[in-house]
């Protein structure tokens, strides 16, 4: 017969009893979870009967739970741009002082630029007919390929810095040179 271990019980092992809970609260922080961190709190706190519980907002991280939630459903919607903003407005300085996600939050940038001017399929034959639409996107892509090389040009350093960049990384850099 199988024992059932209650993590919060001291006497299942040489751990305290508060380290397996806090350790599992902070990766539901962590990974954004708010409403089931709330819940797992609330249920520690009743059981433990802790006098000296603290708040689930007084936990580091659990003040911007709901901000690295919008800045992941923007960089799932492609919304690059608003990350920038919200970065720049509740971070000013991060950006700065973490140059490789800079890097990678502007060929995600990049990325979404080009998507935006592939054709929809429904439209494809609608968009390879017309003349107007293909100079408009020409110049388009113009833009967008300069700006990927603007990346390359701000970023050359940690591109070839040590570690270099990833091999997909140095593909699409070729890919701009030319």
């Amino acid at each position: 017969m199988k024992q059932i271990i209650n993590p919060i019980s001291s006497s299942n092992s040489n751990l305290d009893s508060s380290v397996v809970p806090s350790l599992i609260l902070a990766h539901l922080i962590h990974q954004g979870y708010q409403e089931t961190a709330q819940c797992f709190f609330d249920c520690i706190s009743s059981c433990t009967k802790s006098k000296n519980a603290t708040f689930l907002s007084d936990h580091p991280g659990a003040k911007t739970i709901g901000l690295r939630q919008k800045l992941r459903k923007l960089l799932v919607q492609g919304d690059v741009d608003h990350v920038f903003e919200l970065l720049a407005s509740e971070y000013p300085k991060f950006l700065s002082t973490h140059p490789r996600l800079h890097l990678c939050l502007c060929i995600q940038k990049f990325i979404e630029l080009v998507r935006s001017q592939a054709p929809q399929k429904e439209n494809q034959m609608e968009w390879e007919g017309s003349k107007n639409k293909t100079l408009k996107n020409e110049n388009e892509l113009m833009d967008i390929i300069e700006y990927g090389r603007d990346i390359q040009a701000k970023f050359i350093d940690l591109i070839q810095g040590d570690p270099p960049a990833s091999e997909a990384l140095t593909v699409l850099l070729n890919i701009l040179k030319t």
